[in-house]
């Protein structure tokens, strides 16, 4: 097997080129998943993506430094950034061992279209959170919306937190999110709030090697659905900031007939 390297990678949502969530993206030449997950953790990024072009059909696979997930919000948008500059095409569809992703351009911002988010259930233990993140029971709340988990291609935990100053006051335990997502068979935590008309988030996945991610699709997709349902979507077409301090995201949303689109800014860089 040639020697594989990451000499280029992508950063999605950033802002005017900084900050986001950065994202190798490789075509697949008939690699192992072996060598697919030795790859992702040497590269040591969020994800990274591989891609198979079959007849006119683009799969993707999604890789953590820890395992493969089966969508990634942030992975789909730069492989599709890949496909546009070395196919010189621009798919309506990518697929995914999630599903179908729909893509659409909009000026110069690629947007994904994540599906509905799929409520699984409410969680009415607040302890465990609240000794997860270090943050007061109290400040677990937003316009009486609970904690739950939803299922946006992969599970989440979605917290609603009181307002700004609570979201940024989360330091996580990692062994206990990641004992917490164990048990709940999810991918991380994924906390958001409301001020001023500005929806901020922060997300954590420790459990797959991911301590925190300044910018994240499918996470935002359900917390996009949660607010639509809740009659709480501050507008139809927004920004999501994710992260804190330099390293920060801009989600781009569209809310339309009741499904979401999320898109964002892709800055490349050569490593070699």
């Amino acid at each position: 097997m040639e020697h594989l390297t990451c000499t280029k990678y992508y950063t999605v949502f950033s802002r005017n080129g900084i900050g986001g969530n950065k994202a190798c993206v490789l075509l697949d030449k008939g690699y192992s998943r072996a060598e697919k997950k030795a790859v992702a953790k040497k590269v040591g990024f969020s994800e990274t993506v591989f891609i198979k072009k079959l007849d006119c059909v683009y799969f993707l696979e999604f890789f953590t430094p820890e395992d493969e997930v089966e969508l990634c919000g942030h992975g789909t948008i730069a492989a599709v950034d890949y496909i546009i500059e070395n196919f010189k095409d621009k798919p309506k569809i990518v697929m995914t061992k999630s599903g179908e992703i729909e893509i659409r351009y909009i000026d110069s911002i690629i947007y994904i279209k994540l599906g509905n988010a799929e409520e699984i259930k409410t969680l009415f233990d607040i302890d465990m959170l609240s000794e997860a993140t270090n943050l007061g029971k109290d400040k677990i709340e937003f316009q009486k919306m609970k904690p739950k988990i939803f299922k946006s291609g992969i599970s989440d935990i979605i917290m609603p937190v009181r307002d700004y100053n609570s979201l940024m006051e989360i330091e996580i335990d990692r062994n206990k999110l990641i004992n917490l997502s164990k048990t709940e068979n999810v991918i991380g935590l994924h906390c958001f709030t409301i001020e001023n008309g500005q929806i901020y988030a922060r997300n954590f996945a420790p459990l797959y090697g991911i301590d925190e991610e300044s910018a994240t699709g499918t996470s935002n997709n359900s917390v996009l659905h949660y607010l639509a349902r809740e009659k709480l979507l501050p507008s139809n077409l927004g920004i999501i900031i994710q992260g804190i301090y330099d390293d920060i995201g801009n989600v781009n949303y569209l809310y339309k007939d009741t499904f979401v689109y999320i898109g964002g800014e892709v800055i490349k860089i050569d490593l070699l």
